[in-house]
């Protein structure tokens, strides 16, 4: 099946993948933690959630991670390692996880792996100080104080702070509802164009128009600035027509693109750059009539 891919990093293999839409998070207990902890509770403390189910013949492993508030986005954690506890009730670093704790100099940007929490992530506990230091860790880490220097937090409400960064996974014909959000939008390209930059005479941008029909009764405008000549190769690439044309549901496949969701002449859109592209993917097959009635 010919596709185009791109993939949304909300989850990992922290246990923190999301769970179903709207389903309750669960407490967990084991003979070391209780994990009844949001994360929103746990802001500024490491933290360590639930063992995953392990490949056969591995060792399953708690995961470790420091929860800070992004001023870009939003609720964060900063995965640092793998641990097991012993018989002793002692904290014991995994030696061979992918991934070492960063070394205290760094600043936090730069470690490997950091992961935005959503509103369905699973329950964690904080981890007690005696298994901070069984850990090589400080309660408070020597960046912290430098990253909110450069940081800020000026947000002091929760319920705006749980919002804040917020990825939404919704339908084309629910746009008008995040307008200002972050979101992944699914639905149906039903046409698109590309046109000189006014402002940038010697490129072009591209609209691609999501859900409802082709201009003007689009539900979405996909932006893509900065084109270049390229521009009608990504029209064909994308299997739209440059010129207006009435397409039934059924001859268009499914797609999905990622951004920020804002008002351009009048309609919601979103933005993506010419490295963005794989953003806007698709399925090489026609949608069914009850997709079809769903994402539309």
């Amino acid at each position: 099946m010919k596709q185009f891919l791109f993939s949304i990093l909300t989850a990992c293999s922290l246990g923190l993948h999301a769970q179903q839409q709207g389903a309750m998070p669960v407490i967990i207990r084991d003979s070391n933690f209780v994990f009844d902890k949001h994360y929103y509770e746990l802001e500024n403390r490491w933290v360590v959630s639930p063992k995953n189910n392990s490949f056969r013949g591995m060792k399953t492993l708690y995961t470790l991670g420091f929860i800070i508030f992004d001023a870009e986005k939003g609720y964060s954690i900063f995965y640092d390692g793998k641990f097991d506890v012993d018989a002793n009730g002692h904290a014991v670093r995994d030696t061979t996880s992918m991934t070492k704790s960063p070394k205290k100099s760094l600043y936090p940007a730069g470690w490997p792996f950091r992961f935005q929490l959503l509103p369905i992530a699973k329950l964690m506990a904080a981890i007690p100080d005696n298994m901070l230091n069984d850990l090589g860790l400080k309660k408070v880490p020597d960046w912290l104080k430098d990253y909110r220097r450069k940081n800020p937090d000026t947000i002091k409400s929760l319920e705006k702070k749980i919002q804040f960064g917020r990825l939404y996974h919704i339908y084309a014909k629910e746009v008008n509802e995040h307008i200002g959000d972050n979101a992944v939008v699914q639905g149906m390209i039903y046409g698109g164009r590309a046109i000189v930059d006014q402002d940038r005479p010697w490129t072009k941008i591209v609209f691609l128009y999501m859900g409802g029909g082709n201009y003007p009764n689009q539900k979405l405008t996909i932006i893509i600035k900065d084109a270049g000549e390229r521009a009608q190769d990504w029209l064909t690439a994308l299997k739209v027509s440059p010129q207006p044309q009435e397409k039934t549901g059924l001859e268009v496949p499914l797609y999905s693109v990622k951004g920020k969701i804002f008002l351009y002449d009048k309609k919601p859109a979103i933005e993506i750059s010419k490295t963005e592209l794989g953003m806007v993917s698709w399925v090489d097959r026609s949608p069914t009539a009850a997709e079809i009635k769903k994402f539309e």
